[in-house]
C-alpha cells in the first residue's frame, strides 16, 4: 500500500466569513473521502482558528510563525477587511503578502 500524496491548503480570511471557512472544511473532507482515497491523495486544510496556538508577541506574528509550508492559498473575503496588524491593514492582507511575496 503506497502513502497518499498530500497537498496542504491554507485559508486566509477575516472573522466575518467563518461559515465559508467551515464550508470549505466540509468540501475538503468530502473530496478526500470521495476522490482522494481512491486516487491516493489527501488535501490537508490549515486554519488559524483550529491549528494555531496562543503565544506572546504581536498576535499576527504568532500565527504567521505557525503557518506551515503549503501548496494552495485561498483567501476568502466579504464585507470585513479585518483588524490592522501594525504591518498590514489586516491579518488576511499580511497572510496574502506572505503567500505572494514569500511563497512557502
Amino acid at each position: 500500500m503506497s502513502v497518499p500524496r498530500s497537498s496542504r491548503l491554507f485559508i486566509a480570511s477575516p472573522g466575518d466569513v467563518a461559515s465559508e471557512r467551515d464550508a470549505l472544511d466540509r468540501v475538503v473532507r468530502e473530496v478526500n473521502q470521495t476522490h482522494g482515497a481512491p486516487l491516493g491523495y489527501v488535501i490537508e486544510l490549515w486554519r488559524w482558528e483550529t491549528h494555531a496556538v496562543p503565544g506572546g508577541g504581536r498576535p499576527q506574528a504568532v500565527i504567521n510563525d505557525q503557518i506551515p509550508e503549503y501548496d494552495i492559498f485561498i483567501g476568502i473575503m466579504w464585507r470585513r477587511f479585518g483588524t490592522p496588524t501594525g504591518v498590514a491593514g489586516s491579518g488576511t492582507e499580511e497572510e496574502y503578502r506572505i503567500a505572494y511575496f514569500q511563497p512557502r
